[in-house]
Order: structure tokens, then C-alpha cells, then sequence
């Protein structure tokens, strides 16, 4: 049963990571991967619109990657569960980079350091008697952003993922402008 418990938080958690990355794919294994990990290497970014990017981002191929963000919100998260229905939040072609907002289901347990003065995480805690903006809850308890999907990618292709960079983020509160809490 222990070893159950283990196996299980382990394939949670390498699932998890693979959501919650910055994502740079390479689909194909005969072209191979060529940044690095210096800040230089990575284009400017674009921040993802969530309906809009994804009719027009599997066109053309551009000719050098792109980056885009993908800001944490009511409408770029999902809440509790995966699922491979859920329509891509974006859509990147082999390459690009994608920066992401993490937000922890902990926020909740300081609102004002975690949660206040971000328009984003307020749209996901936006709860009321009548109202909640992130009505799809499942049964875990995990706040996840996404999906992304990788263009040209086909069901058991391998994709290569490199974390180039992780950063918490500062609080939207100006009574902690600058600083981090929690595991945001």
C-alpha cells in the first residue's frame, strides 16, 4: 500500500511538472535542439490571448521561434483534474518557448499576500454565493495552467521539455510590491 502512495504522488507530480513548465518541444528527433539556456537565446514574448492563438498557431511554421506567456487566470487555468478533452489554452510550434503562471491551491490560504492586487489569481478565487469564475472543479485540489499544444505533435511521439527558469511571483499587493510567498 505504501509503495502504492509513492508510485502515485510520483506520477502526480511528474505530470504536474510536465504542465507546468516552460515548454520547448522538439517533435521531431532529426531536428535537434538548439538553445540554450541564456536568456539571450529566447525571443521576445508574447502574451497568449486563450481563444485566439489557438485557431492560427498550427499554420505556417514560422521561420525562428517565438515566446509566448500565458498568464494565470479564470480562463487559462483548470482546477482538480487532467484531461486530454480540454481545448489548448495555446498552441506553439517545435521550439517555441512558452513562460507560464503557476498558481498554488494554496493561494487561498493567504489571500492578502497571495491572491490581492493580482487580477489574475482574483478571477480564479472569485467566489461567491452565486458565482464561481473556475466552476469546474475536480476531484484533486491542483490549480493547473493549460493545456498547450505542440503542433505536428501525433499520439506517442516523444517531446522534449527543458525548464529553462523558474521564478515565484511577486505578490499583486502594493503592501508587498516585490515580494514572493508560497509556491506561486
Amino acid at each position: 500500500m505504501m509503495w502504492n502512495r509513492k508510485r502515485t504522488r510520483l506520477l502526480l507530480a511528474s505530470a504536474a511538472l510536465s504542465l507546468f513548465v516552460v515548454i520547448v518541444a522538439n517533435v521531431f528527433p532529426s531536428s535537434p535542439f538548439g538553445a540554450t539556456s541564456s536568456a539571450s537565446a529566447i525571443p521576445p514574448v508574447q502574451v497568449a490571448q486563450a481563444a485566439s492563438d489557438v485557431e492560427s498557431a498550427c499554420g505556417d511554421r514560422p521561420s525562428s521561434p517565438r515566446h509566448f506567456q500565458i498568464q494565470g487566470n479564470a480562463e487559462t487555468v483548470h482546477w482538480g483534474f487532467f484531461s486530454k478533452t480540454l481545448p489548448p489554452v495555446l498552441n506553439v510550434q517545435p521550439k517555441d518557448f512558452v513562460t507560464m503562471d503557476l498558481i498554488t491551491h494554496h493561494a487561498g490560504d493567504d489571500y492578502e499576500r497571495m491572491i490581492k492586487g493580482d487580477p489574475g489569481i482574483e478571477s480564479i478565487y472569485h467566489w461567491t454565493e452565486t458565482e464561481q469564475t473556475v466552476s469546474n472543479r475536480g476531484p484533486g485540489v491542483h490549480v493547473l495552467t493549460g493545456p498547450v499544444y505542440v503542433c505536428g505533435a501525433e499520439p506517442g511521439d516523444l517531446l522534449e521539455v527543458r525548464i529553462l527558469d523558474l521564478k515565484p511571483k511577486p505578490s499583486g499587493n502594493p503592501l508587498y510590491a516585490g515580494k514572493t510567498f508560497g509556491s506561486n
